[in-house]
């Protein structure tokens, strides 16, 4: 969830479980339904919060006042998505301050649909969805009764809404989904544009999912909707035709940016209020497209949109055109046959799709397999000729003459390109061509409907332009796709994966998105659903054992900067492709026959709900959802909804919706709690999304970590404030807990948030102490690395802020501002795994040694790191964790870890369980690549020992050292009044 969402919803009364559903599932998710109602958003403005949509997407997350003692037990690595989102400058926040006519409107729907939810980011409304919630005789009509009756919470006019659709070709109903059996779409897109007295408002649109069956349920709707406030109602200017737009004052502020004078196209006239998550004072504007320069001298080439001021020709807005392959730098990878460079794989002759063939002047074109029936041939006709291209692709080359080969008329007729196989430049003709149909081929199956792409043939044929008289690059321009000579120490880049790359740029914009970061990740993705491989553009460097980026990836979401991977826009999407990546892997297993139809149809038809932004959020995960739901409810789970919610999740792009309250402990969360049930625990609650209802609050624990929870009432002493004595508990034993506070709409909300999935655990105890702890910032102190039986060459224990690749990770586990930690080897390069992970045998870390004695019992918790999925021969190695109560003489192990969580994993166990504890105690990781070629690389950081005791204190022993005496009537007598 990102930092900017503030959903809300809710369940009433959710559908029973389907069958499938594990039984762990069904329970949360019947517990869930018990206590869920609607909620209403009290500061700054109603929300809906969903309570939870499968027990998958339960995340724990709390906003602790003081520093928390003890953390709950949940994933780690998560972060806290609840800061409140911030005004976009020049202009108040919209989502914070919404008109009470908007107000009214949100509350209105969440009064008539309470198992329905909001998705919300600072520009309001991004996303409603779960059980249906307007019907109608057609898809159109089921759109604009929602819009009738709900268009208000957005903050616009119904007669602000054109049925015109955001895409190029500007359809107003598009089917999505579409059963090859049947031969009819699962759902329909209804589109609208926001518009004011004909004026278009820039990038803002409204989509409306229908499920095409009785009733005509619409399941989900996308929103880039802005409001505009008292503009809106004062704007009576009507939008003015593009030739009579003054085109020195388009150019007036950009012309410096161009070698010479650019040519414009694409005029019209304007609102703009900002784009993707910002919003600014809506003004009057114009947009245009400026083309300079020439692609066969791709150094002075620019293409780009801006939207310029129609007073004063202020940019307001520009962004380029050209969407790059980039293929800069070095990446190493896995050499995969088949959609490679053109110099890692021989050449087979190949029929090709659709290809054009001339016979006396007719055009006959060919089928799939490059096979055509020439009918009613002239009489007197003896040659036929292909020039390279066909009835959905033209080819343009820029550094010699296209193709073409002839043959004498016959039944048995071969027309084969490059036979010879000695023109490298005929070679990238093939190529592109042939890999532009196979993308083309495979969007229009999964939707043979789908906008522009299903018009674009003959006359209206997409360009594909070949050996540019650049290097190492390819990129799509709007209107072709582009792809650059060898040289420069890259191959020719018109090969397989490159060409679905630039062609899913295509698909992006015909789908009505915004490109940027998502349009990366998607082209990367588009990719990866023809080749079944995760890395795109290998050999494209000259190296078949290289390519540029890789979907098998454990790139974070990040609100500040995209992703962990990066800030750069390629680097950026990698989080996307990552998860479509991981959904790939999780139904392979699952479907092995069919998984590839799955993820095609799902990933393909949910681009045309992103809407006009560049952004990756979670947001998209609900797009999957809702496609893939099977009875226009997703508050009940669908049929995939646990692998859609873990893959995404995986990535930090979790769609759970954030917190209805917030909860702080002034005096922290107690690590320990008494035997004898004397701890108090101090709750505050505030609102977020609703507000709280005073003195509702409820204190679940057990004394165990399974079974049922016992209750006990929180006594309120003061407004939303909270105590509760912590019940007896037999010494030593897990004390587990969690808090809960209705808001004044009785929402149950608790706290952890995933309660009961993930709660606070403490140790019951009458003390306890810190006997070590090493977050590894200060100095290395004890440790040591190395053992005799240690034999690797490569990847030793080293302590550094570590730099990121596939199988390291991107930072240490301790809060900001810690950086260190140990790892096995510092990577040399941040997109490169393998430079430097453990190799030829073992590395071991010891620590310092440490006392554990004087007490009952002593814990010891660490985080830990460990990858072993990459290389030649993945999950064959494993981690073992050791102690030693000797000074290291003899060892026992506590965990031998094989798993592969791609983050840092919280690890604890009890001393006396394995080992009598002693004053000479260590603890060791040994890092080992025994068998074939892996990647190896583990981590260690945030080690801590506590011992427990279970002896109650001694009121009067003010300062704990075991004895009353006179310095515990100094400490008194110095705080007396």
């Amino acid at each position: 969830m990102t930092a900017r969402n503030a959903c809300i919803a809710l369940p009433a009364r959710p559908s029973l479980p389907r069958a499938g559903l594990r039984a762990d599932v069904a329970e949360l998710l019947h517990r869930w339904a018990s206590r869920s109602t609607v909620i209403r958003r009290a500061c700054p403005a109603p929300a809906l919060v969903v309570a939870g949509l499968v027990a998958n997407w339960l995340v724990a997350t709390v906003l602790v006042g003081s520093a928390a003692l003890a953390a709950p037990q949940a994933a780690p690595g998560e972060t806290n998505p609840l800061a409140a989102p911030a005004a976009a400058p020049g202009q108040a926040n919209p989502l914070a301050r919404p008109s009470a006519q908007v107000e009214a409107a949100r509350a209105a729907f969440a009064s008539a649909h309470p198992n329905a939810a909001f998705m919300m980011r600072d520009l309001g409304i991004t996303r409603v969805f779960g059980r249906s919630f307007s019907s109608g005789a057609t898809p159109h009509d089921s759109a604009e009764t929602f819009i009738h009756d709900h268009g208000a919470m957005f903050g616009i006019a119904p007669n602000h809404l054109s049925p015109v659709g955001p895409f190029p070709s500007g359809e107003h109903l598009l089917p999505l989904v579409y059963d090859a059996v049947t031969g009819v779409s699962k759902f329909t897109l209804v589109c609208y544009t926001q518009q004011c007295n004909g004026v278009p408002v820039f990038r803002s649109d409204l989509r409306v999912l229908v499920r095409n069956e009785p009733g005509f349920p619409a399941v989900l709707v996308s929103s880039s909707l802005r409001d505009l406030g008292a503009f809106a109602t004062s704007f009576a200017r009507n939008a003015r035709p593009p030739r009579s737009i003054n085109a020195d004052l388009l150019l007036r502020n950009v012309r410096a940016q161009f070698e010479a004078r650019p040519t414009i196209s694409d005029q019209r006239t304007v609102i703009w209020a900002g784009t993707d998550n910002s919003f600014e004072a809506p003004r009057l504007a114009h947009e245009f497209v400026a083309t300079g320069g020439s692609t066969l001298a791709p150094a002075s080439f620019r293409k780009v949109r801006y939207i310029v001021d129609a007073s004063t020709g202020e940019v307001l807005h520009e962004e380029s055109l050209i969407n790059d392959f980039d293929a800069g730098g070095q990446v190493l990878g896995m050499a995969t046959q088949g959609w490679a460079a053109d110099l890692c794989a021989a050449e087979v002759a190949t029929g090709l799709p659709y290809a054009s063939i001339l016979i006396d002047g007719n055009t006959y074109y060919a089928d799939a397999d490059g096979t055509f029936v020439a009918l009613d041939v002239p009489d007197g006709a003896t040659i036929g000729t292909s020039k390279m291209g066909g009835l959905y692709f033209t080819v343009a080359d820029q550094a010699g003459p296209v193709s073409m080969v002839s043959a004498p008329i016959g039944d048995a007729m071969s027309l084969l390109h490059n036979g010879a196989n000695t023109n490298s430049l005929v070679r990238a003709q093939v190529n592109a061509y042939l890999h532009a149909n196979v993308m083309r081929d495979l969007v229009l199956e999964q939707n043979p409907s789908y906008p522009t792409i299903s018009m674009q043939s003959g006359p209206t044929a997409f360009q594909i332009r070949v050996n540019l008289g650049l290097t190492c690059n390819a990129f799509y321009d709007g209107s072709a796709i582009n792809f650059s000579l060898a040289g420069g120490g890259c191959a020719n880049m018109a090969f397989a994966s490159v060409v679905h790359h630039e062609y899913g740029h295509h698909v992006i914009a015909s789908g009505g998105s915004g490109q940027g970061a998502y349009g990366e990740g998607m082209a990367d993705s588009m990719s990866l659903l023809v080749t079944d491989e995760s890395v795109i553009g290998i050999g494209y460097a000259n190296d078949c054992g290289a390519g540029a980026r890789d979907a098998n990836n454990a790139c974070q979401y990040n609100p500040n900067g995209c992703s962990s991977c990066g800030y750069e826009l390629h680097s950026c999407g990698m989080l996307l492709s990552g998860c479509v990546w991981d959904l790939r892997n999780r139904w392979q297993a699952q479907f092995p026959d069919d998984y590839q139809a799955m993820l095609r149809n799902i990933v393909v038809n949910a681009i045309p709900l992103h809407g006009p932004t560049s952004t990756i959020e979670a947001d998209i995960a609900v797009d999957y959802l809702t496609l893939d739901d099977d009875n226009a409810d997703i508050t009940d789970g669908t049929p995939h909804s646990a692998d859609i919610v873990s893959a995404f999740s995986e990535h930090g792009l979790n769609p759970l919706p954030s917190q209805a309250l917030q909860f702080t402990y002034p005096n922290g969360v107690p690590v320990n709690v008494l035997p004898d049930g004397t701890t108090t625990l101090k709750v505050n609650v505030s609102p977020l999304a609703a507000q709280p209802q005073p003195d509702s609050g409820t204190f679940f624990w057990r004394n165990a970590t399974t079974g049922p929870f016992s209750t006990a009432p929180m006594t309120q002493t003061a407004p939303n404030q909270y105590d509760v004595q912590v019940p007896a508990s037999a010494c030593l034993s897990t004390m587990q807990f969690y808090v809960q506070v209705l808001t004044t709409t009785g929402v149950v909300a608790n706290n952890p948030s995933a309660a009961p999935a993930s709660v606070y655990t403490a140790i019951s105890a009458g003390s306890t102490s810190t006997s070590f702890s090493d977050d590894m910032e200060g100095a290395a102190t004890g440790w040591t690395v190395g053992a005799p039986s240690d034999t690797a060459t490569a990847g030793i224990w080293t302590r550094v802020a570590p730099v990121w690749n596939y199988a390291q990770p991107w930072e240490d586990h301790t809060a900001a501002p810690g950086t260190l930690c140990w790892i096995t080897g510092q990577s040399n390069l941040a997109t490169v795994f393998g430079t430097d992970d453990v190799d030829g045998g073992a590395t071991t870390l010891t620590s310092p040694s440490f006392d554990a004695t004087g007490f009952d019992a002593v814990d010891v918790s660490y985080w830990r790191w460990y990858s072993n999925d990459q290389g030649s021969n993945p999950n064959t190695d494993t981690m073992p964790v050791q102690i030693s109560n000797n000074n290291g003489v003899s060892w026992i192990t506590v965990e031998l870890v094989n798993t592969n969580a791609h983050a840092w994993v919280f690890k604890s166990f009890r001393i006396n369980d394995y080992v009598a504890p002693t004053a000479t105690m260590k603890l060791r990781w040994i890092a080992r690549d025994a068998g074939g070629p892996s990647i190896v690389e583990a981590g260690v950081d945030d080690v801590v020992v506590r011992g427990f005791a279970c002896a109650l204190p001694n009121p009067s022993d003010i300062n704990g050292d075991g004895a009353v005496n006179g310095a515990d009537l100094a400490i008194l007598l110095g705080a007396w009044g």
